[in-house]
């Protein structure tokens, strides 16, 4: 993969992410039954930033491929390509995925050096299999 700025809190106002977790902490339907701690500022707590982080980083690089990949009107058209050998879009997200997987579970624990491709860190793998999950829970989620 090519060199991909780490996510960092944007300059501008409050995190589009950080925004959407207050909304819904603040909402009713989301609240469960029972006494409830106040959370606070989710941001401040290191796990919720580094993953609000990881939503605009991957939002970020999603555009930038959905773009190069698919361009057009239709965001899903490099995923439907699969259609045209009888393979169903979500079960082609899943094929992409288990290529993933198995790199992730081949090269985990393994000294870095050892990679025949060594622009990819397991970190790029682990980058691609959230944007393919989201993918496949967007596609889910319409049928």
């Amino acid at each position: 993969m090519e060199n991909q700025p780490e996510p960092t809190k944007p300059p501008y106002g409050e995190h589009p992410v950080e925004k959407w977790v207050k909304n819904q902490l603040a909402a009713k339907d989301t609240v469960p039954a029972g006494p409830v701690e106040e959370p606070g500022d989710p941001l401040e707590n290191p796990l919720l930033a580094h993953l609000a982080n990881l939503a605009t980083h991957d939002m970020a690089i999603a555009a930038a491929k959905n773009h190069d990949y698919a361009g057009g009107a239709d965001p899903l058209a490099n995923f439907r390509e699969c259609e045209r050998f009888g393979v169903d879009m979500a079960s082609g997200i899943m094929v992409r995925l288990s290529d993933k997987w198995s790199r992730l579970t081949n090269l985990f624990g393994s000294d870095p050096a050892l990679a025949k491709v060594a622009d990819e860190t397991l970190l790029d793998t682990v980058e691609d299999m959230r944007i393919y999950l989201g993918i496949l829970h967007y596609v889910l989620s319409e049928d």
